[in-house]
């Protein structure tokens, strides 16, 4: 994975059993991973990191990274645990998804919306991603 962006998007992760700040867990197992190019690829371009430890860093300090950004900018505000899309309808008018979505919590069922619907089964273990574009 070269680099992460969810930056100008709110993402509404559904169907994950982790903590918002642990989202990526599953990429950044301690020492199961490192950058495959130097660190600096991995950083957003508006706020690099000038203090990595060494040009190719190992997987905890690239999570450290990403973890620090998701506070920063609240992503973990838009981020709904334990909640899975059943249904998905195309709106033609509004250009717009409608999205069924399964609380596993209580077994409620709620409705949403969303420009893009991106399927990301194998990226995140059962999930769906939802992204709502800030324009």
């Amino acid at each position: 994975m070269a680099g992460i962006s969810l930056s100008w998007v709110s993402v509404h992760a559904l169907r994950v059993s982790l903590s918002p700040n642990r989202l990526l867990t599953n990429f950044f197992h301690t020492g199961a991973l490192a950058c495959d190019v130097p660190a600096h690829a991995y950083t957003y371009s508006w706020e690099g990191n000038p203090h990595w430890s060494r040009a190719y860093v190992g997987a905890e300090e690239l999570y450290k990274y990403y973890e620090g950004r998701t506070e920063v900018y609240g992503v973990a505000e838009s981020v709904r645990l334990n909640q899975h899309v059943t249904k998905a309808q195309w709106d033609g008018e509004s250009g717009r998804w409608t999205p069924t979505i399964n609380k596993e919590q209580d077994g409620t069922t709620l409705t949403d919306e969303a420009e893009i619907i991106s399927s990301m089964l194998r990226a995140f273990s059962s999930m769906l991603v939802m992204v709502h574009l800030i324009i």
